[in-house]
């Protein structure tokens, strides 16, 4: 993988990333509901549709930016298939901690 490529890399995970912070906790506050309007069903099944086709693998993130925060999202996803009350476990706490610092990290890139 070329220099171009590892960067190009970097920064469609940042997006990644950064898409996730906001999806992600939308998502599982949508599937705890018990009753959802139209508009709530399609954008949930959207935001399902992007998770179900995440291929990447998990070491991705640990070889580009040092950081488990595929493996993260990963099991978040899963998770959330099992357990309506996914916002109280480890997993999320985690993602959550990782994400944040990773976006607070990348943002005092940008502004140096």
């Amino acid at each position: 993988m070329s220099v171009r490529d590892k960067i190009n890399a970097v920064f469609i995970l940042q997006r990644f990333v950064r898409m996730s912070r906001f999806l992600l906790p939308s998502y599982l506050d949508l599937i705890g509901k018990k009753s959802l309007t139209k508009k709530e069903i399609s954008r949930r099944e959207k935001i399902k549709n992007v998770y179900d086709s995440f291929k990447a693998s998990s070491e991705t993130s640990v070889n580009l930016i040092d950081s488990n925060i595929l493996e993260l999202i990963k099991g978040l996803f899963a998770l959330s298939k099992v357990d309506c009350d996914v916002k109280s476990t480890e997993v999320y706490k985690n993602f959550i901690i990782e994400s944040d610092g990773l976006i607070k990290k990348w943002n005092k890139t940008i502004l140096n």
